[in-house]
C-alpha cells in the first residue's frame, strides 16, 4: 500500500514586536488609556486641581454669604412683627400731640362768648386763626382738601348726593359742596359730598346720565 504523506502542520503567526510597540505609541499619543478615566487624568495636573480647589472655595463663600444674607433677614421681619405696634402708637402719639395747641385755643375762646357784642369780634378773630392752625397741623400730617367746587365729577373722590338742573353748566359739573372731602397723600380719608349739575338740553350728559352717571335724588 502506498502510504499517504501527512498534511502540513499550521504556522501560528505571530505579531512582530515592533507592531506591538507602535500601536503603544499611537495610543499615548492619542491620549486614551483604556484602564484609567479621562476623569482621572485630569487630576494628574496641577493647573486642573488648583482650578477645582479654587471653584470649591468660591462655592464655600457663597453658601456663607447666602446663609448669612439669609439670617439678616429673618431677623429684620421678627424685629418689624415685634416693632410695629410701637411705631404705630409713637405716630398716633404724634399727630395727637400737635393738635393739642388746637385744643388750648378753643378753651381760651369760650370764655369770650359770653361777653357780648363787645367781644364778638375777638372771639371770630380767635376762632379763624385755630381753624388756620389746624388745617396747617393737617398738611404736615399729609391731609388735604379735595377740589370740588367747580370741577368735573369723580367717583374716586366725590359723592353724588343731589343732581340740580343748571342750564349753563355741563351734566356731571359740581355746583355746590355740601360736606369736605379729605385725603392722605393719595388715600380717600372722606370723599367730598356734593350736588352735581345736570344740563338737559346736554345730550352727551343726558345719555350719560342714563347710562350710570352719578346717581343721586334730585334736588
Amino acid at each position: 500500500m502506498t502510504k499517504r504523506p501527512d498534511p502540513p502542520i499550521p504556522m501560528a503567526t505571530e505579531t512582530p514586536e515592533n507592531d506591538t510597540a507602535q500601536n503603544d505609541e499611537a495610543a499615548t499619543a492619542a491620549g486614551s488609556n483604556p484602564e484609567r478615566p479621562e476623569s482621572l487624568d485630569s487630576l494628574d495636573n496641577p493647573e486642573s486641581l488648583a482650578e477645582l480647589r479654587k471653584k470649591a472655595e468660591e462655592r464655600e463663600l457663597y453658601r456663607a454669604e447666602f446663609l448669612r444674607a439669609k439670617a439678616d433677614l429673618d431677623n429684620y421681619l421678627k424685629r418689624s412683627r415685634r416693632d410695629r405696634p410701637t411705631w404705630e402708637e409713637q405716630a398716633e402719639r404724634r399727630v395727637l400731640r400737635d393738635l393739642l395747641p388746637i385744643v388750648d385755643n378753643l378753651e381760651r375762646a369760650l370764655p369770650h362768648a359770653s361777653h357780648g357784642k363787645a367781644q364778638a369780634s375777638h372771639l371770630e378773630e380767635g376762632v379763624r386763626l385755630t381753624l388756620q392752625m389746624f388745617f396747617q397741623t393737617l398738611k404736615d400730617h399729609g391731609v388735604e382738601e379735595i377740589s370740588a367746587e367747580g370741577e368735573v365729577f369723580n367717583p374716586e373722590l366725590h359723592e353724588a348726593v343731589a343732581e340740580v338742573d343748571v342750564p349753563d353748566l355741563p351734566t356731571g359739573r359740581i355746583v355746590e359742596v355740601l360736606e369736605k372731602g379729605y385725603q392722605h397723600r393719595d388715600v380717600v380719608l372722606r370723599p367730598s359730598r356734593v350736588k352735581v349739575a345736570r344740563n338737559v338740553k346736554d345730550s352727551s350728559g343726558a345719555s350719560a346720565s342714563g347710562s350710570g352717571g352719578p346717581g343721586a335724588a334730585q334736588d
